[in-house]
């Protein structure tokens, strides 16, 4: 749905002039896949003329419109605020190179027009990257995603389920129930026997949010309270706590060394065969 409406704007916005514009919108209002048909009779009544002849004529070539039939006509498309503001620049484009107006120029009118494009195109890439993410936190704030994800090799070895119980000591079951998940977020690909990783390096800024990391590390803090009694001198796992007293202007600087040390070190460990999954969850804290 979404990326046909961006077809539609993409293509309203690549006119460079009023009759192109108009042409995009009621040959794609008048296609056989949209429903939402218009007519030149239900057009001039939503844009408040009389009659259906003056924006058939204006399509065709045999009247120019005007500044003041602008806000009818954009009132008859339904546009929005920028999409009305772009068309109405390209009504001003015309009158300028007809001579009838002179200011602003072509250059600023041009460039007016562009920065609009910019701002909608952005807009529905930020739409669309929402969309895309829905799916993925719905299964990345599940039970078991993370050490699934992590033991899934390298999206050229990739792994087969046999491989994912001995690296996360997860059952069949478990495994089968995360791995249909990530097939349904489009973050693996099922070929033969084995999966493989889309991506290996996810774009997962946006989880930047107390939602999912609450929910994560709290669930890696119950992992580790029920180690805790049994394995406190295990050699696989690391228990420490360190608090000392900083200036707090040096707090800022401290959380990103802590963070790039960490990741630095994660990405220098990982091994497309590894037979085991480490997970570190850091809760960096402040007295104040």
């Amino acid at each position: 749905m979404i990326s046909a409406a961006k077809k539609f704007v993409s293509d309203l916005l690549a006119c460079d002039d009023y009759r192109s514009f108009l042409e995009v919108f009621f040959k794609t209002k008048n296609s056989s896949k949209n429903r939402s048909s218009i007519s030149f009779q239900a057009f001039a009544k939503k844009a408040g003329y009389a009659s259906k002849s003056y924006p058939a004529e204006v399509l065709s070539g045999k009247k120019r419109l005007k500044l003041q039939s602008v806000e009818k006509f954009s009132n008859g498309m339904r546009l929005n605020q920028e999409l009305s503001d772009f068309f109405r620049t390209l009504v001003m484009i015309d009158l300028v190179n007809h001579g009838e107006i002179g200011l602003p120029t072509l250059e600023f009118l041009k460039k007016r027009n562009l920065k609009i494009a910019e701002k909608l195109l952005k807009r529905f890439q930020r739409i669309q990257s929402a969309d895309s993410h829905k799916g993925l936190q719905k299964v990345l704030l599940k039970k078991n995603f993370p050490e699934v994800f992590a033991s899934m090799g390298s999206a050229k070895s990739g792994a087969n389920i046999n491989d994912l119980c001995l690296r996360t000591g997860l059952s069949e079951f478990e495994i089968r129930n995360i791995v249909k998940d990530l097939q349904e977020a489009e973050i693996i690909v099922h070929v033969e026997d084995r999966y493989y990783l889309k991506n290996g390096n996810l774009d997962l800024k946006f989880l930047k949010s107390d939602e999912f990391f609450k929910k994560n590390f709290t669930r890696s803090s119950e992992k580790a309270l029920k180690r805790l009694p049994l394995q406190m001198e295990s050699k696989k796992s690391l228990y420490m706590t360190q608090t000392y007293s900083v200036q707090s202007h040096m707090l800022p600087e401290l959380k990103v060394q802590l963070e790039e040390m960490i990741l630095k070190f994660a990405d220098e460990s990982e091994f497309a065969n590894g037979d085991v999954v480490a997970e570190i969850c850091l809760s960096f804290t402040t007295s104040k």
